[in-house]
């Protein structure tokens, strides 16, 4: 890296700003506290910084970049898009991961390349894992794929034991390799210990320990559900399905389409469109006949037409 100097530029890599911003610090031999004033943040801020615990936001990346303009170094980093590029790669690749579309991962995977950095591990997890599910499409057995996802998941940390899950605080792609394991124990009969895994990630999600986590608890619902059901566990597996309706049905958005709906048939009835208002009513009507039967289980509005318009 070249030395920094009043005057001369300083470039920062898109990861590493810490260990940037300490060895400027120290030529310099500013304290935590002379920065962190510079910069209107708290010392222990720039301790976490520093330690690569934590990574600036823009709004106080700009501040940095203000001080040292101030202070005769001209701070010329790389653009707020470029730092923040790998974060965005890495969201679009996870994304496409769990759709499992191929073209889609092969584009995405191809972004994230050209941002990733190829001596972190985690950056290295998305890479490895995206294409395990191209050799999955491909003819690789649930086996052979079920022991290359555990490689991946032990390429930051060993793999924990399942019953631990729940207290887990876990990365998105921790997240995700744990998800597809528990599918590939179910694809491969081994239906109990997919069901270890699915409810200690349901309690993981439903406890707020990962905090990007909650977002997944439809989906792993409606899989404990399939899973207590094959396993003639019909108590369990109504609990999960009561959490489903309670959390779908009573939707904003839900309750936004039927009103869409009840609107549809007026409007059909109006231009004389027969057949659109008898279907729409149809469908109504049977949705109806449904809120009625599940009404006091599930906690959803019986009156749909009045309660929701």
């Amino acid at each position: 890296m070249p030395s920094i100097i009043p005057g001369r530029r300083f470039f920062m890599a898109k990861i590493g700003f810490g260990g940037y911003l300490q060895k400027l610090r120290e030529q310099k031999k500013w304290t935590q506290a002379f920065l962190a004033e510079k910069v209107d943040c708290m010392p222990s801020t720039i301790s976490r910084i520093e330690n690569e615990h934590e990574f600036p936001e823009i709004k106080l990346l700009k501040k940095f970049n203000g001080a040292f303009e101030r202070m005769g170094i001209e701070f010329n980093a790389v653009t707020m898009e470029e730092l923040f590029g790998f974060k965005k790669a890495r969201v679009e690749l996870l994304m496409a991961i769990r759709k499992r579309r191929e073209e889609e991962i092969e584009r995405k995977l191809d972004k994230f390349q050209k941002v990733m950095d190829k001596n972190d591990t985690e950056d290295m997890q998305y890479f490895v894992l995206a294409h395990l599910i191209f050799c999955r499409k491909n003819g690789m057995t649930v086996e052979a794929f079920l022991d290359k996802s555990i490689e991946v998941y032990e390429m930051c940390r060993c793999l924990p034991d399942f019953e631990d899950i729940p207290m887990l605080t876990l990365t998105p792609i921790e997240y995700e390799i744990l998800f597809i394991m528990g599918e590939s124990y179910m694809i491969s009969g081994k239906k109990e210990t997919a069901e270890l895994i699915f409810d200690g990630l349901f309690k993981n999600s439903k406890n707020n320990i990962t905090p990007f986590a909650p977002e997944k608890l439809l989906e792993i619902s409606a899989i404990m559900a399939r899973v207590c059901l094959m396993k003639n566990d019909y108590d369990k597996t109504d609990n999960f399905l009561k959490f489903i309706f309670d959390e779908f049905i009573n939707k904003v958005e839900t309750r936004m389409l039927f009103n869409a709906l009840f609107i549809k048939s007026e409007l059909c009835k109006a231009i004389d469109d027969d057949k659109g208002a008898i279907l729409v009513d149809s469908y109504l009507d049977s949705v109806q006949l449904l809120m009625d039967y599940m009404h006091e289980e599930y906690r959803i509005r019986k009156d749909m037409r009045g309660s929701l318009l």
